[in-house]
């Protein structure tokens, strides 16, 4: 095997210029390479003119903001009126895993906050169409989408009490099956 080798390398090195030692650079080697035909491009240089911008605060159309709104009450419509076990049944079922009660409670107190941005948020979205000059609208449009900002934060902790309940519940499943 190891005269195929230095054979190889003998050869390899047999494929190489003479002149290798003062090799051209890697521009002069593209433009011999490019085609005596090829067409230059200009380039376009985009600057901060030719971008569309938007106020980060406003909703992105009166459709989505409304559809956003909507959303919200069927969140709320939702929640509301569960009584804790009701709540905490939706999401584990019947499991009764350790310390059942206390994640329940937790889940209830947040489920209190979500209820408590989201209908802030549709009271304050109702005020939108209620303002009577354009910076009365645009405030009360700024007020929705903070209110908004709120329900997310809200909605964020209220989904990852769910995803602990779901996790301690199958764990605890998964702990009695192995018994």
């Amino acid at each position: 095997m190891k005269p195929l080798s230095i054979l190889a390398v003998a050869v390899f090195l047999g494929a190489i210029p003479s002149g290798a030692g003062a090799q051209e650079s890697l521009g002069d080697t593209a433009r011999k390479v490019k085609p005596k035909d090829a067409q230059v491009t200009s380039k376009r240089v985009f600057t901060d003119d030719d971008v569309a911008h938007a106020n980060p605060n406003q909703l992105q159309s009166s459709e989505s903001s409304g559809d956003r709104i909507r959303d919200t009450q069927k969140l709320i419509d939702k929640l509301s009126g569960k009584t804790p076990r009701e709540l905490s049944n939706g999401v584990v079922g019947e499991v009764q895993f350790t310390e059942r009660d206390a994640w329940e409670a937790r889940l209830v107190a947040k489920k209190e906050r979500v209820l408590q941005s989201a209908q802030t948020a549709v009271d304050a979205a109702s005020k939108i169409n209620s303002g009577s000059t354009p910076a009365e609208k645009a405030n009360a449009r700024n007020a929705v989408n903070h209110i908004l900002s709120d329900l997310d934060f809200e909605m964020t902790g209220y989904n990852r009490l769910v995803a602990e309940g779901i996790q301690k519940a199958s764990d605890w499943e998964r702990k009695t099956m192995n018994r």
